[in-house]
Parts: C-alpha cells; sequence; structure tokens
C-alpha cells in the first residue's frame, strides 16, 4: 500500500498529521507531509482512516496490485505438440 498527497487539493488543515502523526508532518507552509509513503502491513488501517480525515480529500492510498499469478504447467495427460518441421532423412 503507498500513501500519498494531493498537493493541488492540499489546504493544510492539518488533520492527518494531528490525529496520525506517525504517518504525517507538516512543511512550513502547513501542507501534509507523508512519513511512511510505503505503508507497513501494521498501520495499513491507520492509512486508510487517515483518508477519512481530510476535508479535502488530498489522501490518496494506493492498494498494491495483486501478485501475478505463476504460469500454468502442462499436467502428466497433456498432449505435446509436435515439431513443425521434418527432421531429414
Amino acid at each position: 500500500m503507498r500513501l500519498t498527497v494531493d498537493y493541488d487539493l492540499c489546504t493544510g488543515h492539518g488533520r492527518c498529521y494531528m490525529l496520525y502523526p506517525d504517518l504525517y508532518d507538516a512543511d512550513d507552509s502547513g501542507d501534509a507531509v507523508v512519513l511512511l509513503p510505503i505503508v507497513p502491513t501494521d498501520r495499513e488501517q491507520e492509512a486508510l482512516e487517515s483518508v477519512d480525515c481530510c476535508p479535502e480529500g488530498a489522501i490518496v492510498v494506493e492498494l498494491d496490485p495483486p501478485a501475478a499469478e505463476p504460469p500454468h504447467e502442462a499436467g502428466g495427460d497433456a498432449a505435446v505438440a509436435a515439431p513443425a518441421f521434418a527432421k531429414p532423412t
């Protein structure tokens, strides 16, 4: 899970860094700064809750894409394709 702030929307209300000081801090102008851009698994619930605390909707959570499935291997009864060319005799 990734945590970001949309700075076009952030107006510096400060709710995120007041309620979740381990996830956010403030820059010199009062806008939120994400302290943990890659959210540890044990902090994901807090990150999701922090989205709702922002009145401007400036906090963005990106869920990790699911892991790619490994390619399927042919089973024992699978047909084996013949070569596309014939060996000269």
